[in-house]
């Protein structure tokens, strides 16, 4: 479900993939294999969301809405959900065979949060407000990372 890309919005693959990632950190002691696959699925589809998540570059995000009555924005709920799951993240057990993907990935989107702010490019509030949003992202990753003890440069 989580890997057909066709029949299920981003926004709603994410979703799913945040409630994915929380069931496979819950319940790694009961089977790692199956925890670990699920943890890989939800940290694809996050890296996936990365672009939805910072808003469009030169597009009004507020432009992006919820396909069912239009009243949702898709991107401040993309982003809710970035930040839950990287929260999530910092309950991984240290000591399980979760916590190299997590490091993995929290190095990734710090990567591209460094990559974006290297590039914005926007003038005004918009791009301050991108610019801090990056910020935020990165520092959330450097937290976590940290919490789990992973020894990479963010």
């Amino acid at each position: 479900m989580l890997s057909s890309k066709e029949s299920i919005s981003l926004q709603d693959r994410l979703m799913i993939a945040d409630a994915s990632l929380r069931i496979a950190i819950a319940h790694c002691s009961r089977g790692e294999v199956v925890a670990k696959g699920l943890l890989s699925i939800a940290l694809t589809i996050l890296i996936e969301a990365f672009q939805l998540v910072i808003g469009p570059r030169g597009v009004p995000v507020s432009v992006l809405r919820g396909k069912v009555d239009g009243d949702e924005n898709m991107v401040e709920a993309c982003r809710r959900a970035m930040f839950q799951m990287i929260e999530a993240l910092t309950f991984v057990n240290p000591e399980s065979n979760l916590k190299s993907p997590c490091i993995l990935l929290l190095g990734r989107i710090a990567s591209l949060c460094k990559s974006e702010t290297a590039s914005v490019g926007l003038a005004g509030s918009a791009g301050a407000r991108r610019k801090a949003l990056l910020k935020e992202i990165w520092e959330a990753c450097g937290d976590v990372n940290a919490r789990l003890g992973g020894e990479i440069q963010l």
